[in-house]
């Protein structure tokens, strides 16, 4: 008899999903499986949104076979814009983007142990930079939990806004991983971080099965990319560490909200609900962090230099006891606006520059079309069978696509959803 060529399961680490939730994070694009709804009972077209337009609402809808060709292409590429707003309305509801975001308390905490469950590690995999916050933070009155949360907000509408509303979302992919960080400056952050990306690097072979419990199987089978039952390395799952993850992180201190912000004034005649995010964006804007080099940049195609961010005035004190500038800066502290914009310039630089970083960014887009491909053409014969109202997303684009004809835009064209950072839980999912 032949030896098993099986790895010894000791050797394998495994993660058991309970939660649907849970596996959202990983699969978060939901493929249209549902039956129709009953026309008999309450008809999609009398449920009026306050992003809906009542001219358009109150259009007869024609059958899909009578419209123009025309037409018909500008609702197939509405239905795709609104296949990713789904993904990302879906996500945000989620605990890592609300209650992980918005409870101090609740964020994972950097200590000496890098002994991690395989839940935590791969919670690290598919971001492009880590965000410590500094616990001494935590103690001021001016950081408070819920300009905490907002901070969160405005990172994710950031995020959705760098990629047009269409980031890679699969496998838990986004711009940051938070973690709370109780050491001794930004010497020993610096420190902790290489020994967290070196542990990080060792766990990329360490093979791995995904488990689901029989009880949330159908509820997410129609998820994609649902995690694979095979026993594979996280490498071959699809986590990766993110080329800049080593080389640069972000840190809140008790520094980050300024001691004197400027509120915009409410305009006239403008609504409340508009002026209070147009405040909430403005305020967030004037934080400032912490961008800090490892000094571990073998990962890039070129050193990161601070040096434009000092050049163009754009750089602030860093006001630390634990730091002083050597010939170049390993540190900087800028408005939160200019280290996002700073960290997309230097993925955009490594993405054209590296083929592999390249490959890996084309293999997840042309995933992601894949599915949203599916998506449409599935609702669209839905919509040939059943009328353009039988879904709540085609009748929302056919109601945008027949503005866009007539040279026009729904206010949730004009105002995208993502830009509500202040109203985070009153968005409603299509």
């Amino acid at each position: 008899m032949e030896p098993s060529t099986s790895p010894p399961m000791d050797r394998v680490k495994s993660i058991t999903y309970t939660w649907p939730q849970d596996i959202q994070l990983q699969a978060p694009y939901c493929l249209l499986q549902i039956p129709p709804p009953d026309n008999a009972g309450r008809p999609i077209k009398d449920i009026l949104g306050p992003s809906l337009d009542p001219t358009y609402t109150k259009t007869k809808k024609p059958s899909w076979i009578s419209l123009p060709q025309g037409t018909k292409d500008v609702i197939c590429k509405v239905m795709e814009t609104i296949f990713f707003e789904k993904a990302a309305r879906g996500l945000c509801t989620l605990d890592r983007y609300t209650s992980d975001w918005q409870n101090f308390t609740s964020v994972e905490q950097a200590t000496g142990s890098l002994d991690f469950e395989p839940e935590a590690i791969l919670d690290f995999f598919n971001k492009e930079f880590m965000i410590y916050f500094d616990e001494g933070a935590s103690k001021t009155t001016k950081f408070d939990k819920r300009r905490y949360g907002k901070f969160g907000q405005y990172l994710y509408r950031a995020w959705l806004k760098q990629h047009q509303g269409r980031p890679l979302f699969q496998r838990g992919g986004f711009f940051a991983k938070p973690m709370r960080f109780g050491g001794n400056g930004i010497k020993h952050l610096s420190y902790y971080h290489g020994q967290l990306s070196a542990k990080l690097a060792a766990e990329l072979d360490t093979r791995l099965q995904f488990k689901m419990c029989p009880s949330i199987l159908e509820e997410v089978a129609h998820w994609r990319p649902l995690p694979s039952p095979k026993i594979q390395t996280f490498r071959q799952h699809g986590y990766l560490m993110r080329p800049l993850f080593r080389a640069l992180c972000m840190v809140l201190d008790n520094q980050t909200i300024p001691d004197v912000i400027s509120r915009p004034v409410r305009r006239e005649n403008e609504e409340y609900f508009a002026w209070r995010q147009r405040r909430c964006v403005h305020e967030i804007s004037q934080y400032s962090v912490l961008l800090v080099r490892t000094g571990d940049e073998e990962t890039l195609s070129s050193p990161i230099s601070f040096l434009s961010l000092l050049d163009s005035g754009l750089a602030l004190d860093v006001n630390r006891a634990d730091y002083q500038d050597g010939v170049e800066p390993m540190a900087v502290r800028v408005r939160l606006d200019t280290a996002i914009q700073f960290i997309w310039d230097i993925l955009e630089r490594e993405r054209k520059a590296s083929k592999e970083v390249d490959k890996v960014h084309k293999r997840l887009l042309c995933e992601q079309n894949e599915y949203c491909q599916l998506w449409v053409y599935r609702l669209i014969a839905k919509c040939k069978e059943f009328g353009l109202d039988c879904e709540q997303a085609s009748w929302v684009a056919t109601q945008r696509a027949l503005a866009k004809v007539n040279g026009e835009a729904c206010d949730d064209q004009v105002e995208p959803w993502w830009n509500m950072t202040d109203r985070w839980k009153m968005l409603k999912t299509i």
